[in-house]
């Protein structure tokens, strides 16, 4: 992606790569608010049974996560060319997106248990913006350049991020 973006910034990619830093840095302010409940309050005594729920939806997310890594890894290992269809990536065209989505949803989840809990949601929501309005759509955009016809099809029959286990392929 950053690659496509300096060629495409030409003469500008100087100011251009500076400017997207600080675009992510700015981002970033968004995402680390899920840390503000715990640190502005004081210190908890033992976990709201909620809180074990976070948790643990916390650890299937980064599971989640490195299913999908792993199940796109082996599909590109095998020498495939294409879009990869299988496991995760047949419900979802980003099931990575969606478990990075869910893990902040479950930290600021946990974070409930603290004052000023309502700032750890703005995380969780810059992380979509960030998935859904930025990072995704560059994505797709150079999958569409790679693989018009294919990928095209995959975007008819696949959900962007939220999974939808009833897909039917067409491929």
């Amino acid at each position: 992606r950053y690659e496509a973006l300096q060629t495409k910034w030409g003469k500008w990619r100087s100011i251009k790569s500076l400017g997207n830093y600080y675009l992510q840095a700015s981002l970033q302010l968004g995402i680390i608010c899920v840390l503000l409940p715990v640190f502005l309050s004081p210190p908890q005594q033992g976990l709201q049974p909620y809180q074990f729920t976070a948790v643990i939806m916390f650890f299937l997310s980064l599971f989640g996560q490195a299913i999908a890594d792993y199940q796109l890894q082996q599909f590109k290992t095998r020498g495939n060319s294409g879009v990869c269809r299988v496991g995760l990536w047949k419900i979802s065209r980003h099931p990575n997106y969606f478990f990075e989505v869910l893990m902040w949803i479950s930290l600021a989840i946990y974070a409930q248990a603290f004052a000023s809990a309502f700032y750890a949601w703005i995380a969780p929501l810059t992380i979509w913006i960030i998935v859904r309005y930025i990072t995704g759509p560059y994505t797709e955009k150079l999958s569409i350049q790679k693989r018009p016809v294919d990928y095209g099809a995959y975007q008819k029959d696949v959900p962007m991020i939220i999974p939808n286990p009833f897909v039917r392929s067409k491929k």
